[in-house]
């Protein structure tokens, strides 16, 4: 304490009035540190200290409802904020619906389930805030339209920066939201049909700059899902490259407004196989007779798509999968204005109904 160098010296006042101690080696420190830096007495702030010894930044948070196909629009919204943050681990708050959606996702580090669609029961809320509570989060970042309750609840899990979608669901409300949020003040129109845009607002907000126009879709399909896919291919007697996707229901995989049709009569005449893809084994019945295979995770869907010759679909996760891996896609029900919202810049063909579908089969 009482040796008479400068080294010494800046570490004792460190120790007194709480500054940063000096990386030396006449103080104990490591020879990485000595190495690592100019001078001996140049001090280390918090954030150096982190990029000296490797470590990672805090994680952030993203609140994100709607089903399959609002999670894979928010895929590069999430890849944006850790290419911001290098280092930074996200993680992701989801309704429970849209869970297997980042097992295509290699950016997202934890899920964690709370039904923000609905009303979850107090007991389901006090669970999920506890979780996040001992996480350490620094930012979050929420497309959910953030109302009284929400925003007091996001309060109590002590994340200091907390950036929001603002509900309009009146003024005493939105007073509560815009003093615990910041945040951008929404309509009350389903989020949803905004398309690959419902998340500018909050980019911008989030990442402090315009997103871009075209956002690509980047995933990861694991090799365990290619394998299931590649079986049940096996099981319909069907080859890799040689039948056509197709995947008519859009429940729960979006929240955007999809008609119905019957889809039982689309690839009749087809000179290519059809495979109908169902979440369910209830749906499957729909299409007793044909190709069917029931899969139930978006990996298994992204895998069938990378295998298959072309998709024909509803506004549903096999739209942006096929978009995605440049495959011919056909979406069935929706206007070409529908099509580029959801997939800017994409080659996607447009019919009224699945009948118009059969023509541009014919051609495959």
């Amino acid at each position: 304490l009482f040796r008479n160098d400068e080294a010494a010296m800046a570490a004792t006042t460190a120790h007194v009035f709480g500054a940063a101690v000096p990386r030396t080696r006449a103080f104990g420190g490591r020879k990485r540190h000595a190495k690592t830096r100019a001078t001996s007495l140049e001090l280390v702030s918090p954030e150096d200290e982190r990029e000296v010894r490797g470590t990672t930044r805090p994680p952030v948070l993203l609140a994100l409802p709607g089903g399959d196909v609002e999670q894979l629009l928010a895929f590069p919204l999430i890849e944006a904020v850790r290419n911001k943050n290098p280092g930074c681990c996200v993680d992701v708050l989801i309704p429970s619906r849209a869970k297997s959606a980042y097992g295509i996702n290699p950016n997202v580090r934890y899920t964690f389930v709370e039904e923000l669609d609905g009303d979850p029961s107090p007991d389901q809320v006090s669970a999920v805030l506890g979780k996040l509570r001992n996480k350490g989060y620094a930012k979050l970042i929420s497309a959910k339209p953030a109302g009284a309750t929400f925003s007091l609840d996001m309060l109590t899990t002590n994340i200091p920066e907390r950036i929001s979608y603002i509900s309009s669901e009146g003024y005493i409300f939105n007073w509560i939201a815009n003093w615990i949020m910041k945040g951008e003040r929404v309509p009350t129109m389903k989020m949803a049909s905004l398309g690959a845009s419902m998340y500018d607002m909050l980019w911008k907000l989030a990442l402090e700059e315009e997103a871009p126009p075209k956002k690509p879709l980047n995933f990861k399909i694991p090799a365990k899902a290619k394998q299931l896919a590649k079986e049940k291919l096996d099981a319909q007697g069907l080859m890799p490259g040689k039948f056509i996707l197709l995947q008519s229901s859009p429940v729960p995989d979006t929240d955007a407004e999809v008609k119905a049709y019957d889809w039982s009569r689309v690839g009749a005449n087809a000179s290519t196989p059809v495979l109908y893809v169902t979440k369910t084994t209830k749906e499957a019945k729909a299409y007793a007779g044909a190709n069917v295979a029931v899969v139930p995770t978006v990996a298994e869907l992204a895998a069938l798509v990378e295998m298959s010759k072309g998709v024909v679909c509803a506004n549903t996760p096999a739209l942006l999968l096929g978009s995605a891996l440049e495959k011919p896609v056909v979406l069935v029900g929706e206007d070409q204005k529908i099509a580029e919202s959801f997939v800017p810049g994409g080659k996607v063909q447009t019919v009224s109904d699945p009948e118009g579908a059969n023509s541009i089969l014919a051609a495959w």
